[in-house]
This record gives structure tokens, sequence and C-alpha cells, in this order.
């Protein structure tokens, strides 16, 4: 059994070490966990649109797949472009499965976004959430906060979410702290890979030689994977 985890953890690391010079250790674990996720009927990604950088990797299963979106920026190509803190264009229990990626972090009044995610979801819809957590103030247009497993836990039972699932997205203490200290100084890409590889050596040590369960030692994770039902 901890073979066959270390075995995972070393050839998602890998991945995630060639990828390095294009996207974020964040972005890499994350996607992911979005290129397994199936996805079926009438999809709306909230925060996404025809160019967000991971569309491709969105797929659903059934014939009446249907992908549909909504973004403050019209570059991205999204289906509705709503502004900040509007009511959401959608008829109440509209989709099977609504999708939002590294966009609450943006939103002040974020429980009433959960809110009407959870009117325009048909019932027993699918909610899928990712936002970061150890990752540098970035904003667009702002940036106000870093929800917890306690936050989504609260929220989304309060809202009326049923079933709902938390995953720390999680590398290691090293990788956590050159994404949190956003890596002042020259050779970052080489930098954030040497912490990659020290991650994978301490999973050894912890795992193999130690016989520790790691679940314990991820409280600094670059993000949460949130998914829930109506």
């Amino acid at each position: 059994m901890i073979f066959s985890i270390i075995d995972s953890i070393l050839g998602r690391n890998l991945r995630i070490i060639k990828t390095l010079n294009k996207i974020s250790p964040f972005r890499a674990v994350q996607y992911d966990f979005l290129k397994k996720t199936d996805f079926e009927g009438n999809l709306l990604d909230f925060g996404g649109g025809d160019d967000a950088l991971y569309r491709h990797y969105i797929s659903g299963s059934s014939e009446g797949f249907s992908y549909q979106s909504i973004n403050i920026d019209p570059v991205i190509k999204p289906t509705w472009l709503v502004g900040v803190g509007e009511e959401l264009p959608c008829k109440d229990e509209n989709f099977d499965c609504v999708l939002s990626l590294n966009t609450l972090e943006h939103v002040f009044e974020a429980e009433m976004v959960i809110n009407q995610l959870y009117r325009i979801l048909k019932k027993d819809g699918k909610l899928v959430l990712s936002t970061p957590f150890m990752f540098r103030i970035h904003g667009h247009p702002d940036d106000y906060f870093r929800p917890t497993p306690s936050w989504f836990q609260t929220v989304l039972s309060s809202a009326g979410f049923k079933d709902i699932k938390i995953t720390r997205l999680w590398i290691g203490p090293f990788t956590s702290g050159e994404c949190a200290s956003r890596q002042p100084g020259p050779a970052k890409v080489l930098r954030m890979r040497y912490a990659v590889i020290k991650d994978t050596l301490y999973h050894y040590i912890r795992c193999i030689l130690r016989k520790e369960n790691l679940a314990i030692n991820q409280a600094s994770p670059l993000g949460l994977w949130v998914v829930a039902r109506k």
C-alpha cells in the first residue's frame, strides 16, 4: 500500500516538474484532478470561458453534454459576460454540473455566489470548486481571501449542499514554501523543480522509513479541491 502511494506520488511529481516552465505547481495538481473529473449534461463554468487555460481538459461522457460559462472578462470568451456582484443570468435548476476554478477568492460576497450556484443546479447536481491557498495575492480585479476546509464545509452545508468532499492539493512543504514566497531571486523554475524533488524525498522518508501518515502533515496545501451534491 505504502509503495503504491510512493509510485503514484513519484509519477505525479515527474509530470509536475516537466510542466513548471509553463504553469505553477498548484495548477499542475489542479489540472490533474480536472482531467479525471467526468461531467455530464449541462455544465456551467463559473469564472471560465472558451479561451480559459484549462478548457481543453473539460469533457463530458453523455451525448447531451454542453458547456456554458460566466466571466467578467470578455477576453476569455464566456457565454455570459457578468459584472462583479451581478445576479447570475441562469434559470433555477438548469445545470447538471457547476465548475469553478480559482474564482471564489476574487469574490467579496462569496457566500452569495455559493447560494446562487445552488439555485441554478438541478436536484442531485454536482458542484466542483477549487481555490488556491498557499499562493500570492493576485488581483483580477481583486483578491479577498483564502477559503479553508472549514469555510467550505460550513458555507456549503448552510447553502443546502450534501456529500461534501474536500481534498487538499498538496505536493509537500518545500513546494508550498516556494509558492507562498513568490520565489524572489533568479532561476525560479530551477528552484521550483528542486523543491518538488525535495518533497518527493520527503514523502519517501516519512512514508517508507518512518511509516507516518502524511494526511496529518497537510496543513499548508497549495489549494483545495471540493466536490458536493445538491
